[in-house]
């Protein structure tokens, strides 16, 4: 099965306590959904907290890639190619998915910004944990719920988990998060940081949310999930990507 957590890339949430706005959410043009692919034995998450889309049944010309990690983090290191040139099935997928060598404890596949999910998903251990937004979701999209039992499967993990990792991807990310030696400028922190600001002042905000458009929502999101605001700006960069950052550096000291 295919899962997506709202709020992942690519997606909106609503609301400062997490509720989604479905009728805006199906209106909204997205590029595409960020999903991930379970299985009975293997579910990793980018998110365990939130409204889950299941998405069983895709039609032709609905899914766009694969790959066993974020593929925001493989585009950034130019390894997304592979993927898109050859298709990973899911037994494949699944197999290397959360694995030591992975770049992510996920993996993730892009579905067209248009698709509905055919199912919601809510993990837990009996019916009582089926939330009312889970139910009123599936009721808007008619569509089942499916509970997954936690006291069979185990719990979903997502990125905040710890993991056993080789040291290949230890000094990937040792590297990637270092402001001053790894692919991260010292001067983006910086930035970030102003952007976290946003949310006290809404000077520097007003200037970000005219460059990222429809992206006010998922920047709410990370900033209401995160502790600090060194945390808000390791998520966020994660999530934009260089080219976008470098791109709104100069949007800003432009001053358009």
């Amino acid at each position: 099965m295919l899962v997506s957590v709202i709020g992942a890339v690519g997606q909106s949430l609503e609301g400062s306590s997490r509720e989604i706005d479905l009728r805006k959410w199906v209106s909204s043009s997205r590029e595409y959904i960020s999903t991930s692919l379970i299985s009975d034995k293997k579910i990793n998450l980018f998110d365990k907290k939130g409204l889950v889309f299941g998405f069983n049944n895709l039609g032709k010309g609905i899914f766009l890639s694969a790959a066993p990690a974020d593929h925001g983090v493989l585009r950034d290191i130019g390894k997304m190619g592979q993927y898109k040139e050859r298709v990973m099935n899911p037994d494949e997928l699944l197999a290397t998915t959360g694995t030591a060598d992975a770049l992510t404890s996920w993996n993730e596949v892009e579905l067209k910004g248009d698709t509905l999910p055919d199912s919601i998903v809510v993990f837990g251990s009996s019916q009582e944990q089926i939330s009312d937004e889970a139910k009123k979701a599936a009721l808007f999209f008619g569509v089942p719920i499916y509970l997954v039992r936690t006291d069979i499967y185990g719990e979903p993990t997502d990125r905040h988990d710890d993991r056993e990792v080789s040291d290949e991807v230890k000094e990937f990310w040792k590297n990637r998060d270092n402001p001053v030696s790894g692919r991260v400028e010292q001067e983006m922190s910086t930035l970030l940081d102003e952007v976290w600001s946003y949310y006290e002042t809404e000077e520097i905000g007003k200037r970000v949310m005219k460059y990222l458009g429809g992206y006010e929502s998922e920047l709410r999101a990370v900033k209401e999930n995160s502790s600090n605001a060194e945390e808000f700006t390791r998520k966020l960069l994660a999530g934009l990507g260089q080219e976008n950052i470098a791109a709104l550096k100069e949007w800003i000291a432009d001053g358009d």
